[in-house]
């Protein structure tokens, strides 16, 4: 008996190859670009090309944004809904209005950040960091992340020669607020433990990875590190905990406790004989 064709349902549209491939590959650019946004930074190019790129206009986490995406989800169905229950014709593409208002919104708020984050950039570059009593320092590199929901908040790092310097600028008032007391931190010192610890496979990923690392040589301890943003894993006596930090977040939201606790940290932790011997990353231990 010869085979039977099979049949298809007569409403059932053809596949446009060509198209549905268009739309996989905006759906994987939409993704890269919307990690470009933050500020924690894409490789669009690797291996070619190993480089971070971060536009850092939108919280990693942004509500805004999260909310008008949100809304072009929803309401469709929620309008759908409420449109059933009164007889009202459905359209044959019910929530495209809707997914045009997310994506309207969306560059929306890209534009307006990336005009505040230009303009805390030039804030941060024109003032003066160092000590009170010292004369102004030279100004080596400029970073500004941003803050969730408010366009006008950014957390600024500054490099000069000696140290870091961590500031908030308001750009809507344009003004530049630190507290050299507090938000100074000094360039650590290269020491055989820091080098050691850069060298570990968690240590030349972290610095890969990181553009704004500071590395620290903590010292020898026992029992635990009392240092906020070490974790309070066992060590016995004599170990030394290297840490690695990065200063793009280290600053206080609703939603982390940047000072205290920077996310995305890493320590090393070596014996007498500047071995390693444990590694963590974010308080969980790497193998």
């Amino acid at each position: 008996m010869a085979d039977q064709p099979i049949p298809h349902p007569l409403t059932a549209a053809p596949v446009r190859w060509s198209l549905l491939y268009g739309f996989v590959l905006i759906a994987l650019l939409s993704h890269i670009l919307l990690d470009w946004t933050n500020n924690y930074g894409v490789r669009p190019f690797f291996p070619f090309n190993p480089r971070w790129y971060a536009d850092s206009i939108v919280f990693i986490f942004e509500p805004v944004l999260f909310a008008a995406l949100l809304i072009g989800l929803t309401a469709p169905a929620l309008f759908g809904l409420i449109g059933s229950e009164v007889g009202a014709h459905k359209p044959a593409f019910r929530g495209r209005g809707w997914a045009i208002f997310a994506l309207i919104a969306t560059l929306a708020l890209w534009g307006w950040r990336q005009i505040e984050h230009d303009a805390a950039i030039r804030l941060a570059s024109m003032a003066t960091y160092g000590p009170a009593d010292s004369p102004a320092s030279e100004i080596l590199r400029v970073t500004v992340s941003p803050y969730p929901i408010n366009p006008y908040h950014w957390h600024t790092v500054v490099e000069t020669p000696d140290f870091y310097q961590l500031a908030s600028v308001d750009a809507l008032r344009a003004t530049v607020s630190t507290y050299p007391e507090q938000d100074i931190l000094y360039k650590p010192p290269t020491t055989l433990a820091t080098l050691v610890a850069k060298r570990s496979w968690l240590g030349e990923v972290y610095l890969d990875w990181s553009t704004w690392p500071i590395v620290t040589d903590i010292g020898p301890v026992g029992g635990f590190t009392p240092q906020p943003f070490v974790t309070t894993v066992a060590a016995p006596p004599g170990t030394t905990v290297v840490t690695f930090r990065d200063l793009r977040f280290m600053y206080d939201t609703f939603l982390i406790n940047g000072r205290r606790s920077p996310p995305l940290s890493a320590t090393v932790y070596l014996n007498a004989d500047r071995r390693v011997v444990a590694m963590e990353m974010g308080g969980k231990p790497q193998e």
